[in-house]
């Protein structure tokens, strides 16, 4: 079979192919003879094409800057406190390697469509300052749609409301484009004088989705919203009414932090006030982050009820999950707080010792190495099969006719009873071999088996930290030797142990999650139960905790709060003195230590260093060195004489032309004795041999 090894992936711009072209490789000697016209013309094009290419947008200065301080060998980069704007850019930084950023006070504004990703990092830590001067990432406008409600009717059997939605934030229509790039939105309906969202205790999840809106004028802020599930409403403890809040929250990409690839990453005073998406999502690499003193919730002062329009923090697939500590999690679209494995089908068996699989995740091919155990089970029974080491890397694949296959690929999945998300990928990308050191049961056949890695997502950790009013669940374990302890949940789904029979989303321990511990923590108004453990889940520890039917608004917990210094022990009373012989001066009064260093004064940003040599300075380059061959070859077309010059031309296969780094350009005299230039290509290979055989003068 044909594989796909792994490789770094490459763009080229159309002025880098067409420099290829006319460069004189010997990979490109063909396309180095061909006519004068045919020539000149695809020049032409691909000049235009390439000078296109390089108005694209550059990269951010100060993301510039911060790339380059890295890779010339520095260890750290202080951002200058301050708002920065993006608008829409995603923001890609790559290969961070024993590397700290130093950010206090400074926040990273976006549109929708912006955001932060971080790619194959090590040992990367990224701090604000707690608890005063975080490291914000926020949105600007509002990425959904919030109002009050005007009039209710008969919600349960008509689905329908009306509500005035507030000029600062989108309005719930197509015609926004929050909306119309959407795969889908949801509803809640808040509590006005609470600001808590209203919902049936004995259910994971509120999930209200929004079907359509129509416009009832007030200058087009009063709508009339359709809703999908609306007969949940009926059992809400306190029934939706005329002056309760709503929020329509479209769900789309992309997530407002995204750590792919990546070990060892560390987030300190991180701040995330609003996400189309998620909040913090990272997937595949060896993992083993770490989140301390963060915050996804609401920005004090604002008049804004959610914080993401999906879940908090979500982890996928890394080797070693998430360490979250001292931080909050507040006012999330879905979950609070999901870690888990992955799932992956097996569709093709190519011998005893190599197969094919189906990852809509994306997760194996960046997070398993040679000699990792991967594991395969039935996929009715979920009874395990066999487990063995990897011979060597996961392969990308597209052998044995999957190529034209792919396009069937659900179809055939749902025939045999295994059902899967519409927005899980099933692409050729995502088609991956899997080779093995000893040959496998017969029983792993395709469509019959799924398979994962053995420990993804294992290793997760949750304490001293405050994680509330979500809405749907507090937090999903669907990993083994998952810990959470000293934890407050309020107001939300409830803790879920383990996955369910459906594989709706492929996400999991296949066989059960095992050794999961809550402990010594406090559950208010979490569902019922509280904590639910699937029938598969094994050794789940459930100690010391309190489970409380109501909730109250607290402020953060003293966990969340800064260290205060130590108070200095009392010292015991002095011997009176003797009366002074003069008044004593007045001491001025100590100042109180403070609780963390002063942070600078504000002042504007300096001027960040130059950035390396871009792409772009590249491509300009190229189309410099491309407009001189179309000078010269305009110019031997309108002003060459003599009928020598025109016979060679004719004779020739094509003039040849090569523009590469090595060109050279001199002064010549011809025949004749007229002036003019020769254009001499130095590259080796047929048509240098070729070149030496006829002259090559330009006269001009």
């Amino acid at each position: 079979p044909r594989v796909r090894r792994p490789s770094a992936r490459t763009t080229r711009s159309p002025a880098s192919v067409l420099f290829a072209i006319f460069a004189g490789s010997p990979r490109q000697s063909a396309w180095c003879s061909m006519t004068w016209a045919s020539s000149t013309l695809l020049l032409l094009l691909l000049l235009l094409l390439g000078t296109a290419a390089a108005t694209r947008a550059p990269l951010p200065p100060l993301i510039a800057a911060l790339t380059e301080a890295a890779s010339r060998g520095a260890s750290s980069f202080t951002i200058p406190r301050g708002d920065y704007h993006f608008g829409d850019t995603l923001i890609d930084i790559h290969s961070l390697v024993n590397f700290s950023v130093v950010a206090p006070g400074v926040t990273f504004w976006f549109s929708r469509g912006g955001g932060l990703r971080l790619f194959d990092c090590w040992n990367l830590r990224w701090s604000g300052s707690h608890p005063s001067a975080p490291f914000v990432i926020d949105y600007d406008p509002p990425l959904y749609a919030q109002g009050r409600v005007t009039r209710v009717g008969d919600l349960t059997s008509s689905g329908k409301v009306e509500a005035v939605f507030d000029s600062g934030f989108p309005m719930p229509s197509q015609r926004e484009e929050v909306f119309s790039k959407a795969r889908t939105a949801k509803v809640a309906f808040w509590d006005p004088s609470t600001r808590t969202m209203r919902r049936d205790l004995r259910e994971d999840a509120i999930n209200l989705f929004w079907e359509r809106s129509t416009a009832l004028g007030d200058e087009g802020r009063r709508w009339r919203v359709e809703l999908r599930g609306a007969r949940k409403v009926a059992s809400y403890s306190t029934p939706v009414s005329v002056g309760d809040l709503v929020t329509v929250a479209p769900i789309s990409y992309p997530h407002a932090l995204s750590v792919s690839g990546s070990e060892s990453v560390t987030l300190q005073a991180f701040h995330i006030y609003g996400a189309s998406s998620m909040g913090i999502v990272e997937a595949a690499g060896r993992g083993g982050n770490v989140y301390e003193n963060m915050r996804i919730g609401r920005r004090d002062g604002s008049s804004r009820l959610l914080s993401t329009n999906a879940d908090g923090l979500h982890s996928n697939g890394v080797m070693r999950g998430p360490t979250l500590r001292s931080s909050e999690i507040a006012f999330t679209g879905d979950d609070l707080f999901n870690v888990h494995n992955s799932i992956s089908v097996v569709i093709d068996r190519l011998s005893d010792t190599e197969i094919v699989v189906v990852d809509p995740k994306d997760i194996i091919f960046d997070v398993l190495k040679k000699g990792d155990e991967f594991a395969f089970y039935d996929v009715n029974s979920r009874a395990p099969i066999a487990t063995g080491p990897l011979s060597s890397p996961p392969l990308l694949f597209d052998g044995a006719g999957w190529p034209e296959r792919i396009g069937s690929l659900r179809a055939t999945l749902r025939r045999h009873n295994l059902a899967l998300a519409s927005s899980l990928s099933l692409a050729l990308s995502r088609v991956i071999l899997l080779q093995f050191k000893e040959s496998l049961p017969a029983a792993v056949q395709a469509f019959t088996t799924l398979g994962q890695g053995v420990g993804i997502g294992s290793g997760s950790s949750i304490s001293d930290s405050w994680l509330h009013d979500s809405y749907a669940r507090l937090a999903l374990a669907t990993a083994s030797d998952t810990r959470i302890e000293r934890v407050l949940f309020q107001r939300s789904g409830g803790v879920h142990i383990g996955i369910e029979d459906d594989l709706w989303w492929l996400e999991g321990d296949i066989a059960g999650v095992r050794n999961v511990q809550v402990v010594d923590s406090i559950l208010q108004e979490c569902g019922e139960p509280a904590v639910h453990a699937t029938r598969r889940a094994r050794d789940v520890v459930l100690h010391g905790n309190t489970i409380q039917r109501h909730s109250q608004q607290v402020p953060a917990p003293p966990f969340l709060l800064p260290p205060f210094p130590p108070v200095p022990p009392a010292m015991p009373p002095s011997p009176p003195a003797p009366p002074p012989l003069t008044p004593p001066s007045t001491p001025p009064p100590l100042a109180p230590p403070p609780l963390e260093p002063p942070l600078p004064p504000l002042s504007p940003p300096p001027p960040p260093p130059p950035p390396p040599p871009s792409a772009v300075a590249t491509t300009v380059l190229e189309a410099c060195i491309a407009i001189l061959g179309v000078i010269s070859l305009v110019t031997a077309a309108l002003v060459s004489r003599g009928s020598r010059l025109r016979r060679m031309a004719k004779r020739a296969d094509g003039i040849e032309i090569r523009l590469a780094r090595g060109l050279s350009i001199h002064s010549a005299v011809s025949a004749d004795g007229s002036a003019g230039v020769e254009i001499r290509a130095g590259a080796a290979g047929p048509l240098s041999e070729r070149a030496e055989k006829q002259e090559r003068v330009v006269v001009l």
